[in-house]
């Protein structure tokens, strides 16, 4: 999931959740936890990039 925050920041999440169901088998609520993982996008979009600058070079 990707969020936009203050001055265009974006941050990347992983959502993991567990939906509870009441009697009538509506969702009632959800429990869960959000990783905050924009740092590992960032680490993984740089080093495609510097694949691809390599590549290029060979």
């Amino acid at each position: 999931m990707l969020l936009g925050g203050e001055q265009d920041a974006r941050r990347w999440l992983r959502m993991r959740g567990h939906p509870e169901f009441d009697r009538h088998s509506v969702l009632a609520r959800v429990y869960g936890v959000s990783f905050d993982i924009s740092a590992q996008r960032a680490d993984e979009e740089r080093l495609s990039l510097s694949e691809r600058r390599y590549r290029a070079l060979v």
